[in-house]
Order: C-alpha cells, then structure tokens, then sequence
C-alpha cells in the first residue's frame, strides 16, 4: 500500500487582520508526493520493472497562495 499525493490546505480569508492588509483570500497549503510505502521490501519500490533502479523520491511543498 502507498500514500501517493496528498494535499492540506486551509482559506484565513476572514480574519480581520487580514482583510486590513488589503488580502481578499489567504490560502496555506501542504503538498507531498511520495510519502510512505508500506510493504516487506526494504528500499525496493514494488511498482518498479526494474530491480536496479533507485527508489522514488519524496517530495514536501509548502505554500502561501494570495488574492488582492
């Protein structure tokens, strides 16, 4: 079993400090590709064709996404 893509995000568009600083909407996200393998193979990938190709890499991204 494998966690491929996940994202969390959560709207602040209405805190009043805010839409003091002209903001419209306020979204900080979490995005992660690759997260976790579950399975009895150790740094193996099962959905590899290969069995020397290197294991996949995890990717974590963190934003701020704005509206004026």
């Amino acid at each position: 079993m494998r966690l491929k893509n996940i994202e969390v995000g959560y709207n602040v568009a209405s805190l009043s400090t805010v839409k003091s600083l002209g903001i419209e909407n306020l979204r900080v996200f979490f995005t992660g590709l690759n997260l976790v393998t579950f399975d009895k193979l150790k740094d193996f990938d099962p959905e590899s064709t290969s069995a020397t190709s290197y294991p996949l890499n995890k990717v974590y991204n963190i934003g701020v996404s704005l509206t004026f």
